[in-house]
């Protein structure tokens, strides 16, 4: 009866480390589940918006308004722009800026621009308003 009881002594040491081996396993694999866990509920917690984004500022281009160019008026005319959920302008008011044609070409430009549009939290495209700036300034020789 020793002698089963001194096998039984052996092999426990095999049993333990197969034991031990299968227990890391499990413990890394309830790792990264836990890690997982985390990592979704950190996504489903963050809220990303967007506001709309200029995409063609460089490509729009019109002539310098004649009667200010002929007084050599320069300037700045604020603009509000409401967009659509496209990132079309479908609405520019003027906030403030000088005469002379500066503010119907500033709406002339405004017309020509467009968005990559604002979005909720789901990552939708909504309408939305913008401030933009419109500088009109004279090339001197």
């Amino acid at each position: 009866m020793q002698a089963k009881n001194n096998s039984e002594k052996r092999d426990d040491p095999k049993k333990s480390a197969r034991k031990k081996i299968a227990s890391k396993e499990q413990t890394k694999k309830i790792a990264n589940i836990d890690n997982a866990v985390r990592e979704s509920s950190l996504k489903e917690s963050i809220i990303i918006r967007s506001t709309p984004v200029l995409l063609n500022a460089d490509e729009v281009v019109i002539a310098y308004p004649a009667r200010a160019k002929r007084l050599m008026i320069e300037g700045i005319v604020k603009l509000r722009l409401k967009l659509d959920e496209f990132g079309k302008v479908i609405l520019a008011s003027i906030l403030s800026g000088p005469e002379f044609g500066l503010k119907e070409g500033a709406l002339e430009i405004a017309s020509k621009l467009k968005f990559l549009p604002a979005t909720d939290e789901c990552g939708v495209p909504i309408r939305s308003e913008v401030d933009h700036e419109v500088i009109f300034k004279l090339n001197r020789l």
